[in-house]
């Protein structure tokens, strides 16, 4: 069964209120992971929609992380 994205970014918004990171409060292989798919879709005009708070949120905190600028 294939979801489409948006269907995914509304309820992967709404899973990570009061969130830091995908798994919780601690940066996991999952933020890595969804954080390179995002990034990646920004780079060929895809970007996240910034509408949903929680997730634009999540993706600014890791594009802050030191790891992410190497």
């Amino acid at each position: 069964l294939l979801v489409p994205f948006a269907q995914f970014d509304n309820w992967l918004d709404a899973q990570m209120e009061g969130r830091n990171f995908i798994a919780g409060d601690r940066f996991t292989l999952a933020d890595i992971l969804l954080f390179s798919f995002v990034a990646f879709g920004e780079q060929i005009g895809q970007p996240l929609n910034r509408d949903f708070k929680n997730l634009s949120a999540w993706f600014d905190r890791c594009a802050a992380r030191p790891s992410t600028k190497a």
